[in-house]
């Protein structure tokens, strides 16, 4: 699945599921079993969190196979609209006859209708409000938008119109103005002031869900602003974009507020409080946080396929520092790049000071740039476990301490990370921070992993990171005449690298991308 917005492709397993057995028109509910190699099976009702969450958790959706739940549209142009005499349609296109003026108005319209006609009251969900080519200034309609299950939806009028099709906040606060559940889709969402709240659902939980496909997030000059996007529990945003060069920061954590992002496929658009990312470009930044205020804590975090890029990083770029449990952490596929004025570690998980316990970490396929990887250091007064898979990784350098490395003579123990058990297929470009080899006083550790390389020439043709022309936005391909190691085609993990390369008959470069350029 290739994202237009971020231009990178996610592998992934799409499962054909007929549903025209069961009842029309009702809410399901998609578990999952997951068995592992090792240890017992992990059922998602069973062991993942409670629906809803922002975390692994159990699926609902609307079973919908005829259509015929009673999605009605309603267009709404600011121009030509008039709230008393515009009228619903139960088909798109005919609700060009009766334009409403506000997206107010068209809301409570639908609700009545779903109440006269489908028997549920109070309930907008399932409609579609079309927002004519235009701007259109936002007004508070929680009421007339609520819903049930199913989220009302806005969106523009001519998908390829986007770029002008405005939805606004007007320079205005709308505070808990829009319905619990809401979908926004193909608009450009504008700032109209330095420190307006935009969207705000009034969310102190993960109950709330505000989902944005395809829309692009323009600051219109304004600036960055954490409440922008306000209390909107779960966030999930779908190849969405951010200005360039001009990012309003609609991903932002704002004091304690329930804001729970998830991005897919976006450019530049997860924030600092994502809790997943998948086939993402421009992030510059991740921190796995421990739980605050109404934002419980990130659980079993997945980041897949996505690049992150960092000049001017007040710390690592990708930094994980709270305790990672039996649901892990996933880091797959990923290019990290650091340049420009930092010289912050581009990861840092679970080192520099940290005394959590980590385990289950899944770190495989990932390529960082310009500088070192700080990993499972034994900083605290006593041994906590630090374990994880390490595969086919392609770092700058790999910085790990234990009992044996020589500042830290006092302490016993982080064995499994230091002798890197669970490591395999990894390349290390310029060794360890002190030495690029391996021995006592070597971050590297004592003996190289299973297959590991370390101390080679940068591979790379574009390099734009630290060890190249630090100016950022560098490609990371392999050069084909690059001395990196491959990976056999039956040692890879998945199918396919974040460009859509498949690995060659004799394999794939070690790193997040597979062939040479």
């Amino acid at each position: 699945m290739r994202f237009e917005a971020s231009g990178l492709q996610i592998p992934h397993f799409a499962a054909n599921v007929d549903l025209s057995s069961l009842a029309q028109g009702v809410l399901l509910t998609v578990d999952a079993t997951i068995y592992p190699w090792v240890g017992e099976a992990f059922t998602l009702s069973i062991g993942a969190d409670p629906y809803p969450s922002p975390n692994l958790t159990i699926l609902r959706l609307l079973n919908d196979t005829n259509g015929g739940y009673g999605a009605f549209y309603a267009l709404v142009d600011s121009t030509t609209g008039d709230d008393a005499t515009g009228q619903v349609a139960t088909a798109r296109v005919d609700s060009a006859t009766s334009p409403f003026a506000t997206i107010v108005a068209a809301a409570g319209a639908i609700k009545d209708l779903n109440a006269a006609h489908h028997g549920r009251v109070d309930d907008a969900g399932g409609g579609v409000i079309l927002l004519a080519e235009g701007v259109h200034a936002l007004t508070p309609f929680k009421t007339e938008g609520h819903s049930s299950d199913i989220p009302l939806c806005i969106a523009a009028s001519d998908p390829a119109k986007r770029d002008t099709t405005v939805l606004t906040d007007g320079g205005v606060n709308r505070f808990n103005g829009i319905p619990t559940r809401l979908r926004l889709r193909d608009l450009t969402l504008r700032k109209g002031g330095p420190n307006s709240v935009f969207l705000d659902s009034g969310a102190a939980s993960a109950e709330n869900l505000l989902i944005a496909e395809n829309c692009a997030w323009d600051a219109n000059e304004m600036g960055s602003y954490g409440a922008w996007v306000y209390r909107v529990g779960r966030f999930v945003q779908i190849n969405c974009t951010a200005s360039e060069g001009n990012d309003p920061r609609q991903g932002n954590s704002f004091s304690t507020e329930a804001i729970m992002v998830s991005a897919i496929g976006c450019k530049g658009c997860a924030g600092t409080i994502t809790y997943n990312a998948v086939g993402c470009c421009d992030l510059d930044e991740f921190t796995l946080r421990a739980p605050v205020g109404d934002r419980p804590a990130m659980v079993g975090t997945f980041l897949g396929w996505n690049k992150f890029s960092n000049g001017s990083a007040t710390n690592a770029i990708v930094a994980i520092r709270t305790e990672i449990g039996q649901r892990g952490f996933a880091f797959v596929g990923n290019i990290i790049e650091s340049w420009g004025t930092s010289t912050n570690a581009a990861l840092r998980l679970n080192a520099d000071s940290d005394e959590n316990p980590a385990q289950n970490i899944v770190f495989h396929n990932n390529t960082i740039a310009g500088e070192r990887a700080n990993l499972l250091y034994l900083d605290g007064a006593v041994n906590v476990p630090k374990s994880g898979s390490f595969r086919n990784n392609l770092f700058h350098r790999i910085n790990i301490k234990s009992d044996i490395f020589s500042a830290q003579t006092s302490n016993t123990g982080n064995w499994p990370a230091r002798y890197k058990v669970g490591w395999a297929d990894n390349v290390a470009i310029a060794g360890s921070s002190n030495e690029p080899g391996y021995g006592a006083s070597s971050w590297l550790g004592e003996f190289p992993s299973v297959r590991e390389v370390a101390h080679i020439a940068t591979p790379w043709v574009h390099d734009r990171s630290h060890s190249g022309d630090n100016t950022g936005g560098g490609s990371y391909v392999p050069a084909a005449s690059s001395s990196l190691p491959k990976v056999a085609p039956e040692n890879m993990p998945y199918s396919t690298d974040l460009f859509g390369n498949t690995p060659v008959a004799e394999g794939a470069f070690i790193g997040a991308v597979f062939s040479a350029a």
